[in-house]
């Protein structure tokens, strides 16, 4: 197996049978940037049909913060479907 690095990405390929896309260092280094790489899972008690609305509640303090996380959650659901129903 060679190992690429591209945009501080691991791409492993496999000569004789193909492709091999990982991404662990994606999710581990996504688990590092928000301090939960030590956690243990849980599940949450919110309920699915609560609505959340945009002028109700303070305004976050980093913005930015949240923004990038919800943009990582949303490139996994979207390239590893065994995960989406998950997150």
């Amino acid at each position: 197996m060679i190992n690429l690095h591209r945009g501080g990405s691991k791409l492993g390929v496999n000569k004789d049978d193909g492709l091999i896309i990982s991404q662990k260092k994606f999710v581990l280094d996504m688990l590092k940037d928000y301090k939960i790489a030590n956690m243990s899972s849980f599940s949450s008690s919110l309920d699915p049909a609560f609505k959340l609305h945009a002028k109700e509640g303070t305004p976050l303090t980093e913005p930015l913060f949240y923004r990038k996380l919800i943009g990582r959650l949303n490139f996994l659901t979207n390239t590893r479907m065994d995960i989406s129903y998950s997150v």
